[in-house]
């Protein structure tokens, strides 16, 4: 009998692909995606090509069969460097005609849009690829994608995939994190082949085509926006059309903080975005509407098979082909074809198939959070849900009369009589498979979740019980409406179904979403601890499987690795002294971290904005182990507080850590006239509309390093340095370098 092992070759096949992946986009980050490394890879790819088309040659069986292992190695290493190489060709800074390399002062750039608009309140994001760059060094031929971000008004609200125009604005390369642990949006981009970005006002551009685009894409895109207005039309609410377009279409466009993070909290943020789960409804669906034609012949079977492949690429591209769908597409594609031509497919084959196949198609897609956690919570499902499923074995009986009646509908009316024994247990059965289905999902996604975003949704159990049902309804009917649009009297009936149905599901989310112990938050763990945890969990899987003690020691080895990290880094976290001045546009923020407590200067409007602290200073804060949060202000009552705080006439003074530090915000010059005592702080923080010039400062402040906060307006800060430089002053400006962090450990050793 074949071992597992052998038979999923392309579960074999998937690991040195995604290695090779992997590997590309770690020496990219460390050596700039140098040509160099091309080399060795194309020598090690050569050379172990050579090395199989040699050893296949071998006739003799017995020389063959000793040197299998030889040959096993130089199919990894040639699969390993063909990805290697994949990946750096798929990257499109790397090639020469990048319109980068052509940038000077003054460039103007003609731009093909190559997806919609993004609307937002205030802007319009729209990404294009750069065809040409004409400038005074000439007229250049060009590849190369840019995000293009407009000042929103009525004409560029007509902008759509497509077009082609001319744009006059600077451009820049995309911003870097300024805060510590904030979202990499510069590296995010990045696997999008995005590197650079431009700011376009209503003088910087100018239209010079429509509708240039791919002549099928325009027409799904079209289509889409039928879709979307046959919604508006039913759901008026701004909240739920915003949940509608986001279940039905993937378009999250109209999705705001409030919606995401109620979602997020209840473990059902998988519901706003098209994923896996509403392909295999609709693949499902189809196959039980066309269940008919299994037993007409090969040909029909054939032909139901391109006819659901058909419909699932295209419902893929209606919804922006997003790496969740993507996945999900390929996955029943290959299913389908399985089941046509073999009818015993394997589903560790299938899903790492698609896997391959979407890797080979696009490198960087590995990169994408949607992507991972997908094929994660599959193979979750695939393993863990029958092992769990089988822990209780809910017996349904099976009524007297059902087998009597052949016809389908009579079969219908006679379960439908039946007594509440067989629909009780059907639905405990139906319930427990459901909370296996999620448990499953929820093991094999953890480490990974936990890394991304800082929290777990203590209720997921609960609330995937009611989403999943609900959602897959909302599927259903509002396929309905899309199909039925059209017909007088039946499209209200459906609409109104349709309204009802996600008003439910709504009103149930942020019912969660309103319980305090529904999502704990601050939950860090580092790369290595997500190792760990997925070791952990693969041996755990493989005691199930075989009962040995070198697997249990293994186990408790993992366990006593992850237990000293945490210990060591709650240690670190106790140690740390710092003085932190975060880069948040127009805002002021400065913490004084101590230990786990974290002492804050905040503007009220920020502490306030949930979405902004999350994504600018939340993650600093878990991460450094934050379980206290108190103001500067009321600090000072504290027993035994490591910071002192007091307004004096030049700002307010602040002794953290035996330093002192002058947090200036709302003075204007006259109050540092006639000052008889010269303060000297360690460092001086400007924020807010400061009126002063640092020469007047210096007459009753003595020092020698100042910080300007984002709240600062430009032209001071511009005029503060000219006047830094002039005195010889260490100036440290947050809005073009980042968040300020002082260490105090450092220093004071």
């Amino acid at each position: 009998m074949r071992s597992f092992w052998s038979r999923i070759p392309l579960l074999r096949l998937a690991i040195p692909v995604i290695t090779g992946v992997g590997l590309q986009l770690i020496v990219a980050r460390q050596l700039s995606s140098s040509p160099l490394t091309l080399f060795p890879a194309a020598f090690l790819f050569l050379s172990s090509l050579l090395a199989v088309l040699v050893i296949g040659r071998i006739k003799n069986v017995t020389l063959a069969y000793r040197v299998r292992t030889v040959n096993g190695i130089a199919i990894i290493v040639s699969v390993i460097s063909f990805t290697f190489l994949l990946t750096w060709f798929y990257t499109q800074k790397n090639y020469p005609g990048h319109f980068a390399r052509f940038l000077s002062d003054k460039n103007v750039l003609a731009v093909q849009v190559t997806d919609p608009p993004v609307l937002h309140n205030k802007t319009i994001t729209v990404y294009a690829e750069v065809e040409e760059v004409n400038n005074n060094d000439g007229h250049f031929t060009t590849t190369g994608n840019i995000q293009l971000d407009f000042l929103r008004d009525s004409v560029c609200e007509t902008l759509a995939y497509g077009d082609e125009l001319l744009i006059t604005s600077k451009v820049d390369t995309t911003q870097r994190p300024q805060n510590p642990y904030e979202f990499n949006y510069k590296t995010y981009q990045s696997y999008h082949n995005i590197y650079h970005r431009a700011f376009v006002t209503s003088k910087d551009w100018a239209l010079i085509a429509r509708n240039r685009g791919n002549s099928i894409l325009s027409a799904i895109y079209k289509l889409r926006n039928n879709f979307l207005s046959v919604i508006a039309r039913y759901v008026k609410d701004k909240n739920d059309f915003g949940v509608a377009t986001a279940i039905m279409l993937g378009y999250r466009d109209y999705i705001n903080a409030d919606i995401m993070r109620a979602y997020a909290s209840s473990g059902a943020v998988h519901v706003l975005s098209v994923s896996g789960l509403h392909v295999s409804v609709m693949f499902f669906m189809l196959n039980f509407l066309l269940t008919w034609m299994n037993k007409r012949g090969q040909k029909l079977l054939v032909f139901k098979a391109a006819l659901i492949i058909s419909f699932m690429w295209f419902y893929a591209c209606l919804t922006g082909l997003s790496p969740p769908v993507l996945r999900s597409a390929m996955m029943f594609t290959l299913f389908q074809l399985g089941y046509v031509f073999t009818k015993n497919a394997n589903s560790y084959n299938i899903v790492s198939g698609s896997a391959v196949l979407l890797l080979l198609w696009n490198p960087f897609i590995i990169t994408d959070v949607g992507f991972q956690l997908s094929y994660l919570a599959v193979f979750g499902l695939i393993y863990l849900q029958p092992k769990i499923a089988n822990l209780i074995a809910i017996p349904i009986p099976q009524h007297p009369n059902f087998k009597q009646h052949t016809n389908w509908t009579r079969r219908l009316l006679t379960l439908v009589r039946s007594d509440s024994k067989w629909f009780t247990f059907k639905l405990l059965d139906f319930c427990w498979q459901l909370i296996a289905a999620s448990l499953a999902a929820q093991i094999a996604t953890l480490p990974l979740c936990l890394f991304y975003f800082y929290q777990f949704p203590n209720l997921f159990l609960l609330s995937n019980m009611v989403v999943i049902p609900l959602g897959n309804l909302l599927l259903f009917a509002g396929t309905a409406l899309f199909a039925v649009a059209h017909i007088p009297y039946l499209n209200y009936v459906t609409g109104w179904l349709f309204n009802t149905i996600l008003v439910a599901l709504n009103k149930f989310i942020f019912w969660i979403d309103s319980l305090s112990f529904a999502l704990t938050k601050g939950l860090c763990i580092s790369v290595t601890e997500v190792i760990l945890l997925y070791l952990l969990i693969f041996l755990f899987c493989w005691l199930t499987e075989e009962r040995k003690n070198k697997i249990a020691i293994s186990a408790l080895a993992v366990i006593l690795v992850l237990c000293t990290l945490s210990s060591f880094k709650k240690f670190e976290h106790t140690a740390q002294k710092e003085v932190v001045v975060y880069a948040v546009p127009k805002q002021k923020a400065v913490a004084f971290i101590s230990g786990k407590t974290s002492y804050y200067d905040i503007d009220s409007a920020l502490y306030n904005n949930q979405s902004n602290m999350q994504f600018n200073i939340y993650p600093h804060w878990w991460q450094s182990g934050i379980t206290r949060q108190i103001p500067v202000t009321g600090s000072s009552t504290e027993s035994g507080s490591p910071i002192y705080s007091r307004q004096i006439r030049q700002g307010r003074l602040i002794l953290f850590e035996g330093k002192k530090i002058l947090l200036i915000d709302s003075l204007t010059a006259f109050s540092y006239y006639g000052t008889k005592i010269k303060l000297k702080p360690d460092l001086v923080i400007l924020s807010g509309n400061i009126k002063a010039s640092i020469p007047i400062l210096k007459k009753s402040i003595d020092f020698d390093e100042v910080v300007f906060d984002s709240s600062c307006k430009p032209s001071a800060r511009k005029r503060w340095k000219k006047d830094c430089s002039n005195l010889n002053i260490n100036y440290y400006d947050v809005n073009t370098d980042g968040a300020f962090i002082w260490d105090l450990r450092q220093t004071s050793q």
